[in-house]
């Protein structure tokens, strides 16, 4: 649970979205603009560039499951407005946290059906969980 501008996102704030999504319902014009709002305010606060680093990876050989002290970097590349595919990708990779941190590799929403939620999902994960979702921005970011 994090505090950004007077707002608090939680993990379940995040999964309700993706839910209601699910159902074809939309997220309304107001938690639109103030997760936007809270989001642009964090990343503008925050460093512009920075290097990520985790302890050295390793493959578990425990029936491939991943223990409790290794550490997780997930790469998502070119969502392009792709919220199926989003919802896909979280469904495998489970909640951020300290030992699964999700980088988001641009590419968010420059095309697709679903770009203005892809984006509010995105921006409200970065806001419930800052120190384990990082976004990169890509070449339709601008």
């Amino acid at each position: 649970k994090n505090k950004h501008d007077n707002i608090t996102i939680t993990s379940k704030d995040v999964a309700a979205m993706i839910q209601a999504t699910r159902r074809g319902r939309r997220i309304d014009m107001y938690t639109v603009e103030t997760i936007l709002q809270a989001a642009t305010s964090y990343i503008q606060k925050t460093v512009t560039s920075a290097i990520v680093s985790l302890p050295p990876l390793r493959v578990s050989t425990s029936n491939n499951k991943q223990q409790q002290d290794e550490q997780q970097l997930t790469v998502i590349g070119d969502l392009h407005g792709s919220l199926s595919d989003l919802e896909a990708v979280l469904g495998l990779t489970g909640e951020p946290s300290q030992n699964n941190k999700l980088l988001f590799n641009g590419d968010f929403a420059d095309r697709g059906d679903h770009g203005i939620e892809v984006i509010v999902v995105i921006c409200a994960l970065v806001l419930a969980f800052p120190d384990q979702v990082i976004l990169h921005r890509g070449n339709h970011e601008d």
